[in-house]
């Protein structure tokens, strides 16, 4: 372990595994279960419909799926670029 600046805050911490200190991992997995919560309560949706509704970055929607806290299914058949989210 080293001392590290956080990526977000710049706070001080010890980095292990994340460029973020033990406050902004929380408010990211805060997040999460937001998300989680809208996608079980509406289906899937569309990354501009879960920031919308959540108020969660598009950014940090990308980062959830990279990392496979979410993933996206393929475009609709009709044709349109909808990427759908789903957990």
């Amino acid at each position: 372990m080293s001392l590290d600046n956080c990526a977000r805050c710049g706070r001080i911490f010890f980095a292990d595994k994340s460029d973020l200190c033990p406050g902004c991992e929380a408010e990211d997995e805060k997040k999460l279960w937001e998300i989680r919560a809208f996608l079980r309560e509406e289906g899937p949706a569309t990354m501009e419909e879960v920031h919308q509704k959540t108020g969660v970055s598009k950014d940090l929607i990308l980062k959830f799926i990279q990392r496979g806290n979410i993933s996206c299914l393929e475009p609709r058949e009709t044709g349109e670029d909808d990427w759908r989210e789903v957990f």
